[in-house]
């Protein structure tokens, strides 16, 4: 009696359970699929942009050091200020250069009262010489006395004209325009013509040069593009774009200014050099970023909207609506992003009906109603109105 009621008690908890889950099962066979944005793939010619991340670097860098020896008695400049050429930067203590100055200037003073001298001895002479009244040794004699005190006259002149340009150099000055750095000496600091330290920096920056490597690779494949000389000219003087580090885009336009004569054997690599002008000031030297720049068109490129392309680990991925409304995810290849797009390189269908994306919901395999809406390629947002 004990294992018949058991057994009727189990197979009532089983009819239960099976009601349950039928019941279960027929609500969600009802609930309705869900409402998916769909959009038609693009395909249509695009310009072929390459990038290269790169380095700004001063028009110009030059050092400013000095060319005599000495204390710094003085600093008259801003660090981090804009300088004109020939403002005064740094003092260097005048005396000892002063005095070498003054002393040379009375030497020459010397020098000249005996030239004068000579000179008078010599215009006495040669009348008398013409008469007979004084040897001819005497006046060869007054002669070369006057051709040593002239050269002895320009002597102590050079040596006065450098005292008076060592004497200058106590006075450093900007060699060129630019902005100037900070000080690598302070005031009361010895420095000498024969240290290699410089005393500070001045760079040009109303134009900056943006360095970057080119593989061989991609060296080759852009000249492949160009037919001739006359059309590689024209892509190279394409307008080129900055993207700064933090992914803003630098206002103005850059132009490409050389290629280095090799590639370096060491990095496979080809050093390139555009020009930006920087009006503002507002790139500084040894700031990173990308150089975007066109190189050829493509044609018959494969769009989808840029929330489209879900990236996981390396890998890109895409869904579509498969037979039946069902979701199907695609492994794509996506070449590169023009405007608010992904250009597909492979693994995409012109035909295929692409899931807008943007929802965490969508899972592959699942049943949707799709809900076509029109999009285009530059427009800052896909339009989520309805196609017809």
């Amino acid at each position: 009696m004990r294992l018949l009621t058991k057994m009727k008690s189990v197979m009532v908890f089983t009819v239960v359970i099976f009601f349950v889950s039928c019941s279960g099962g027929k609500k969600q066979q009802q609930m309705p699929a869900i409402k998916v944005p769909v959009v038609n793939v693009i395909q249509q010619d695009v310009p072929l942009v390459v990038s290269f991340a790169g380095q700004i670097y001063s028009d110009a860098d030059v050092g400013v050091a000095s060319r005599v020896e000495g204390q710094v008695v003085g600093i008259h400049f801003k660090e981090g200020s804009r300088v004109k050429k020939g403002d005064l930067l740094y003092t260097i203590d005048p005396i000892v250069y002063q005095n070498k100055v003054d002393q040379a200037e009375g030497n020459l003073a010397e020098a000249q009262t005996y030239l004068i001298k000579a000179k008078s001895d010599l215009a006495r002479i040669e009348p008398l010489a013409k008469i007979n009244a004084v040897s001819q040794k005497d006046l060869q004699s007054a002669q070369a006395q006057v051709e040593a005190y002239e050269s002895r006259v320009k002597a102590m002149l050079a040596v006065k004209n450098n005292a008076k340009t060592e004497l200058g150099y106590t006075r450093i000055t900007a060699p060129i325009d630019g902005v100037i750095g900070i000080s690598q000496v302070q005031v009361g600091a010895y420095v000498g013509m024969m240290s290699s330290k410089v005393l500070n920096t001045i760079s040009q920056t109303d134009v900056v040069k943006f360095r970057f490597a080119v593989s061989e690779k991609d060296y080759l494949k852009f000249i492949s593009l160009a037919e001739d000389a006359k059309e590689k000219e024209r892509k190279l003087a394409t307008d080129m774009t900055l993207t700064l580090s933090d992914g803003s885009t630098y206002p103005h336009k850059g132009k490409f200014h050389f290629a280095d004569r090799q590639i370096d054997p060491t990095t496979g690599a080809l050093l390139m050099e555009a020009i930006f002008p920087n009006p503002d000031r507002f790139l500084k030297s040894g700031m990173y970023g990308k150089i975007n720049f066109e190189i050829g068109i493509q044609s018959g490129a494969m769009l989808v909207p840029l929330a489209s392309v879900t990236e996981m680990q390396g890998n890109y991925l895409i869904q579509v609506v498969g037979d039946s409304n069902k979701v199907v995810q695609k492994p794509v290849k996506p070449a590169s992003v023009y405007s608010n797009a992904y250009i597909i390189e492979s693994g995409l269908e012109l035909a295929d009906k692409v899931i807008m994306g943007g929802s965490m919901i969508i899972r592959n395999g699942m049943f949707i109603t799709p809900e076509p809406v029109e999009w285009s390629v530059g427009a800052t947002s896909p339009s989520l109105e309805k196609g017809k």
